[in-house]
């Protein structure tokens, strides 16, 4: 498992050095909020009619958008999370299909296809590691009581 923290830490840097939210757009130059990981990148909202979970406009990072883009006219939101995505999926592929191979190749790639333009990357992923580890049948919330008498 060292591995793939070395290649989130690796990621990691290469986000620290590409910009701050005061970067200056040009009409030539438009400035992007990269948001990377799982469901919640992406806003997903429970299964409609389709019986799918889907992407929508309302989750966390088109609500941080709406807001930045009042002082940031030119910042553009792109989108890379994949719903279900786990941490492992996010590095080697697996969940969704990106030209790169994976969403972490992907993001690299889109981070130096617009290098200085990127202001801001979020991630949120490692959600969908632990729910194998759990299942509703699975929690019993009497047993801490039981054992304190």
């Amino acid at each position: 498992m060292r591995a793939p923290a070395f290649l989130i830490a690796v990621f990691l840097a290469l986000v620290a050095g590409s910009g701050d939210l005061a970067l200056a757009a040009t009409k030539d130059t438009p400035v992007y909020y990269l948001a990377l990981g799982d469901s919640l990148s992406v806003g997903a909202q429970p299964a409609g009619p389709t019986g799918q979970t889907q992407p929508t406009n309302q989750g966390y990072a088109d609500d941080l958008y709406r807001i930045l883009v009042t002082k940031t006219p030119d910042l553009q939101l792109v989108k890379l999370g994949c719903i279900g995505e786990t941490t492992l999926a996010m590095i080697y592929g697996g969940v969704c299909v990106y030209p790169s191979g994976s969403q972490l190749n992907e993001a690299v790639a889109f981070l130096e296809a617009h290098a200085g333009a990127v202001t801001l990357v979020t991630i949120d992923i490692g959600a969908n590691d632990l729910l194998p580890c759990v299942g509703l049948d699975a929690i019993d919330l009497g047993l801490d009581a039981a054992r304190e008498t």
